[in-house]
């Protein structure tokens, strides 16, 4: 695993006064790595970087596969995040999410434009992220244990 120092200088090539930012993102991973929710939020002006930040630490911290969804929009829909789904009929008309790809495949997520995405979205998202028996919309959801997620959002 890598350290903070290591983080901070990695970082600190590509990006100019990184440490306050790179020590939030890196203490809210090692809170994830031990099973607490510490997910972590980047929020600013446009052209600051967020996403470029965000994508550079997740790919130093993770080997495996991480999610990147690029500017979450009105277009975006809980699919688009969490895998496909298969006929209705299957779960008796409730929807069913197979999770060889997105969001749920992952170790880690990025998710850029974030509070650009529908709020209903959201709401499944969070219900995913937070408490998986209370899903919404009928989808048949599993809990995202462990993940690690990022979010970028402009103001």
């Amino acid at each position: 695993m890598m350290t903070l120092d290591s983080v901070i200088s990695t970082l600190g090539e590509k990006f100019i006064d990184i440490t306050g930012v790179a020590t939030t993102l890196y203490n809210s991973h090692g809170l994830c790595e031990q099973g607490v929710v510490a997910d972590s939020i980047l929020y600013g002006p446009a052209g600051h970087a967020k996403t470029q930040i965000a994508r550079g630490f997740l790919h130093m911290m993770y080997e495996g596969p991480i999610f990147d969804k690029i500017a979450m929009g009105t277009g975006t829909t809980i699919y688009d995040i969490l895998g496909f789904s298969v006929p209705d009929e299957i779960m008796k008309g409730r929807k069913v999410f197979q999770y060889d790809y997105g969001f749920m495949a992952a170790n880690a997520a990025l998710f850029d434009e974030f509070l650009d995405a529908p709020a209903s979205v959201l709401e499944q998202l969070k219900a995913v992220i937070m408490d998986a028996e209370h899903c919404v919309n009928c989808v048949v959801c599993i809990k995202s244990s462990g993940k690690f997620i990022l979010a970028c959002t402009n103001h």
